[in-house]
């Protein structure tokens, strides 16, 4: 880090003994910290994208005691944004787990399920579920950015051939 005016150096610079926020090594910490919270439950990081868990053998201690499950839950991290994907009675078990081990701003669950919110954000896309199954899209306004920044602003869209959006059937499905 550059030292401040003012203060005396020999360098200019001091070596910085912690991650500062908002650098490479801070987020590598964080990526580390959360993934090391995650595998004590019992998660599997994927090979292909370190970023997505899974997490079948929940095996932790929580206020109570110990709680031990089958679970059958995918877990997607980027950064302190979590989505958790999977049936709506082990998303509930996880829910107090996660505002336990993490300091939750909101802890939002997404489902069919009438006491459940219908829709939420994660990352920058808008997930929402009604009686035609699970949606989800891209938020507007950052579409547009990146078409600025790749120069395509006034491009035109091409649907692609052969895709069609599938419903989903399963009413127990749920978003943390």
């Amino acid at each position: 880090a550059k030292v401040p005016k003012g203060l005396q150096s020999d360098t200019g610079y001091w070596l910085l003994k912690k991650a500062l926020n908002g650098t490479r090594e801070a987020s590598k910490k964080w990526t580390d910290y959360s993934a090391g919270i995650l595998e004590g439950w019992g998660a599997v990081r994927n090979d292909h994208n370190p970023a997505i868990c899974r997490l079948e053998n929940l095996h932790c201690s929580i206020e109570g005691g110990p709680l031990s499950s089958a679970l059958d839950v995918d877990i997607e991290r980027h950064g302190d944004d979590f989505a958790v994907e999977g049936p709506r009675d082990e998303i509930l078990k996880l829910k107090r787990l996660f505002q336990e081990s993490f300091l939750c701003k909101k802890a939002d669950i997404i489902s069919m399920h009438p006491d459940d919110n219908k829709e939420g954000w994660f990352l920058h896309k808008r997930i929402w579920c009604d009686e035609t199954g699970w949606h989800e899209e891209l938020d507007p306004r950052y579409v547009a950015d990146m078409l600025q920044v790749a120069g395509v602003e006034y491009g035109h869209i091409a649907k692609t051939p052969g895709i069609k959006e599938t419903v989903s059937k399963r009413s127990d499905e749920a978003l943390l």
